[in-house]
């Protein structure tokens, strides 16, 4: 008999970590269950740590494999995943009370609109700080609602481990290997594209601890690029809807300064000209830029304005690698 849910946990080199994280979920009073444990490739001793607790309780699968990133890893849980829910939970991390699951599974199971439950998050600091993000309980519908709080994080935070699937998402959904950073957020578009309903619960926690050799801390080219092509995916869904003017004229200079970023970032050495047509495409109209953009903000639309968008770029992009420069060079005199 198939298992009502689904956990899949992508490992790498978290041996310090994993015991605490599996714990917490061998610990739920909810037990109808697999633990899929992926290791993707540990230099460490967490694929032997996953193959101790695999064989201490039948409810967890392990899986080996050469490392591929995190978008592999959890896909390969999800091919073999047989829970009628799926759910994520990155290994350095925990389930923050003995009933998160129980409580969650019990409102998404009695309530068959609900396509994706998203539960509280607590965020540990490095000094044991916790910041706690419980918003209302509440249901978001349609596209459209569903895009403009998913994407802001207004309502909906933009992972995947805060949050149970209906299993049949990901028949059509898969994460996006090859990317090093925001490979959730990156799947946004195709989640509200395929569900219904998503629902806020109140109940039970997620503990994400903050780590300073955590993956998303050191800030690579690549990773300006996966950043970029991320809010790129989301401005181009953003510029399907209707009566997001407001919503558009604010994203675009986040957007913009992305690819500026992404530019600076690969020393201008990098092909981005279909990504710059659409952008250049979409500059919006002044009397929406007027309307929640800082002074700093309306400064920037001005100098678009006045040199256009081309113009402004090159001078911008050259303006900070030669800033860089200069500053290496000082750097160097100076050590």
């Amino acid at each position: 008999m198939n298992p009502l849910l689904s956990i899949i946990v992508p490992v790498y080199n978290v041996e310090e970590y994993l015991p605490r994280c599996i714990d917490s979920v061998l610990s739920q009073t909810f037990t109808d269950f697999e633990l899929i444990l992926v290791d993707d490739g540990s230099l460490d001793k967490s694929g032997e740590i996953c193959d101790e607790y695999g064989q201490k309780d039948s409810r967890i699968v392990v899986l080996h494999q050469p490392n591929k990133g995190v978008s592999a890893a959890r896909n390969r849980g999800v091919d073999i995943a047989r829970g009628e829910y799926i759910t994520f939970l990155d290994s350095d991390d925990r389930i923050g009370t003995n009933t998160t699951y129980e409580e969650n599974i019990d409102i998404i199971k009695k309530d068959l609109q609900i396509d994706i439950l998203q539960y509280p998050v607590f965020s540990v600091s490095k000094n044991n700080k916790i910041s706690k993000s419980i918003p209302s309980s509440q249901y978001i519908v349609g596209e459209r609602d569903l895009f403009l709080n998913w994407y802001t994080g207004t309502l909906i935070r933009g992972y995947v481990w805060d949050k149970i699937f209906k299993r049949y998402i990901f028949e059509q959904v898969r994460f996006p290997e090859g990317m090093h950073l925001a490979e959730d957020a990156f799947c946004i578009v195709d989640f509200v594209k395929i569900i219904k309903c998503l629902y806020i619960s109140e109940l039970g926690h997620y503990d994400y601890f903050y780590r300073e050799n955590a993956a998303t801390v050191e800030y690579t080219p690549k990773k300006c690029l996966d950043s970029f092509n991320c809010k790129l995916k989301h401005f181009i869904f953003l510029c399907t809807l209707e009566n997001v003017d407001s919503a558009k004229s604010n994203y675009f200079l986040f957007l913009y300064r992305e690819y500026l970023n992404t530019l600076i970032a690969y020393k201008g050495k990098i092909e981005l000209k279909k990504q710059f047509s659409f952008i250049k495409q979409h500059i919006p109209q002044w009397k929406y830029i007027k309307q929640g953009n800082s002074f700093k903000d309306i400064l920037w639309y001005l100098c678009i304005k006045i040199l256009g968008l081309h113009v402004y770029s090159i001078f911008y992009v050259q303006f900070i690698l030669i800033r860089i420069s200069m500053t290496n060079k000082l750097f160097q005199k100076g050590s």
